[in-house]
């Protein structure tokens, strides 16, 4: 099929994404394929750079998830001229295709993010550093997420407004998310939870595994509910709603940036980084960046507001860089301070998860090869079209939330590998003599609570480093044993399991994962060498 457009190469292939001849093969014939297909590729739809002009309204430094929205949205009114700056180019094509979705980890689109040594996480990786990948691209890490959409717990919001944060309770936050969402399974959604004709695509994915029925089937059994987790209650049992459309990945940026390429007021720059705001150190109002663009350093100026919008690491990173955080921290690296604020970089928040595996047999289960491939390229079904994700988020005990933990569930053959980003851990499944499905349970807790610090660690406009606090009070969910397995595998599924639960044994049987329990309670997880 012939575009319109000349096609580009945004990016990574998913060539370069895979280890072996073989796979190398496979994943680069199965790359032309995909670049053929209009819908995909979309090279007329996609935004390009836009000559630089000297001053804007608004400059929006970061296209992620919420800077594609933000330039977007402000674009609206002609009168204000836009700038959005990306450190990165557009999404590759690869990124497309729901299956692929954890194949760009690693790869240029990721900032590739490691925390300092732990102590009580990421104990299997090299050095303890625990691995977080970031979105370099234009969609951000929208470009490379699972996509489900999941508001989160109604809680949460109010507990925001509660804190001073007006605007932010849950019931005026609604109409924001249903101004947004064309949700195309609309009838069989809560009523009023949700709303169709905004610029985000959602529903579930076109394939659902076989096994997900039986899943959802199960937990009735047991007596949880299968029902809408973004509508009146976020408890139960459902298939996850993603953010897709037809079939492949829908980011931020193809949904909120493409329909709008066109704007005379809206001018994208990408493939450039933004090393400071530039903040009038007498009235404290910003009124610039700079930004090294080519590997040339320029200024724009901004008449009205910077707009930063890097996320939970680079925007304090930014920040930082521009002298804007605690004093003796900006001193220490010798970055001149223009205004001294303590909180900017502290209180990092992320969840704490924990994994479980298990083997089955799936007779349904499909490998990837070309007979699905071709499925997903002639009719964007079948394994290809979606993560095979499910979600729950199931009942714990009194004195924990019940929307404080919920749990993913995986199932593939890649699953396991995909989600340790290690696969030498599991060359024992590998040498089986018959295909595995892998079903892995992701329990995450929502309520973050592992707390760290964001620091620089040099003042050359690039480096930092991200301190996560090691003290293991800082995750109640593991220390105060509030998480169960009875409650987060459900009743009866683990009957195996002794004190101590071997998941994954090391290719030089030197180390076990396992899961150490304490009155049926999780304790915590670790590595541990074999008895």
């Amino acid at each position: 099929m012939a575009c319109n457009c000349p096609v580009t190469q945004p990016g990574p292939t998913l060539a370069s994404t895979c280890g072996g001849a073989q796979y190398m093969l496979f994943m680069g014939l199965l790359e032309v394929f995909l670049r053929s297909q209009c819908d995909l590729e979309d090279p007329c739809g996609r935004p390009h750079n836009t000559p630089v002009l000297p001053e804007y309204d608004f400059i929006v430094v970061g296209a992620g998830s919420s800077g594609s929205v933000v330039a977007s949205r402000l674009s609206e009114i002609p009168e204000w001229n836009v700038l959005l700056i990306e450190a990165g180019l557009d999404e590759p094509t690869g990124t497309q295709v729901p299956s692929m979705f954890l194949n760009f980890i690693g790869s240029d689109i990721d900032w590739a993010y490691q925390t300092e040594p732990e102590k009580q996480a990421c104990l299997g990786e090299t050095e303890q550093r625990c691995y977080w990948p970031r979105g370099k691209v234009l969609g951000g890490t929208s470009v490379m997420n699972g996509m489900m959409y999941i508001r989160g717990s109604r809680k949460d919001y109010d507990d925001w407004a509660a804190a001073g944060n007006e605007g932010w309770s849950y019931n005026e936050v609604l109409p924001y998310f249903l101004k947004s969402e064309d949700n195309k399974q609309i009838e069989e959604m809560d009523r009023g939870y949700h709303a169709s004709g905004g610029l985000l695509t959602v529903s579930q994915f076109p394939y659902h595994p076989p096994l997900s029925q039986a899943l959802l089937k199960g937990a009735q059994e047991l007596g949880y509910p299968v029902r809408d987790l973004n509508g009146a209650y976020h408890t139960g049992f459902n298939i996850a709603q993603t953010t897709n459309r037809n079939g492949s990945r829908l980011s931020t940026a193809k949904a909120f940036l493409r329909p709008f390429k066109n704007r005379r007021n809206l001018h994208i720059l990408m493939n450039s980084t933004v090393t400071r705001v530039l903040i009038n150190t007498t009235t404290k109002q910003a009124y610039g960046v700079e930004v090294i663009n080519n590997g040339v350093k320029q200024v724009i100026y901004a008449s009205k507001e910077v707009v930063v919008s890097g996320g939970a690491v680079n925007s304090p990173q930014i920040l930082l860089l521009s002298g804007v955080g605690p004093k003796k921290d900006l001193q220490q690296v010798n970055v001149p301070v223009v205004h001294p604020l303590e909180g900017v970089g502290k209180n990092l928040h992320n969840h704490v998860a924990f994994f479980v595996n298990f083997n089955i047999n799936d007779t349904n289960s499909s490998p990837l090869n070309w007979a699905t491939a071709m499925e997903y390229l002639l009719f964007r079904d079948g394994l290809m079209s979606g993560t095979a994700v499910g979600l729950s988020s199931t009942e714990l005990p009194k004195q924990q939330r019940v929307e404080d933990v919920n749990a993913n569930w995986y199932q593939d053959s890649g699953a396991t590998q995909h989600m340790t980003f290690n696969k030498s851990w599991f060359v024992n499944l590998r040498q089986l003599k018959q295909p595995v499905t892998v079903i892995m349970g992701d329990s995450n807790q929502l309520k973050a609570s592992a707390v760290g610090d964001i620091e620089l660690e040099a003042y050359n406009g690039k480096n930092w480093r991200l301190v996560i606090l090691e003290d293991v009070l800082y995750v109640p969910g593991l220390n105060f044993n509030l998480i169960s397995f009875s409650q987060v595998m459900d009743r009866g599924h683990i009957e195996t399991c002794n004190k101590d639960v071997s998941i994954i044994k090391s290719s030089d049987n030197q180390t076990v994962l396992t899961m150490a329990q304490r009155e049926g309670n999780l304790y915590r997880v670790m590595l541990r060498l074999p008895s």
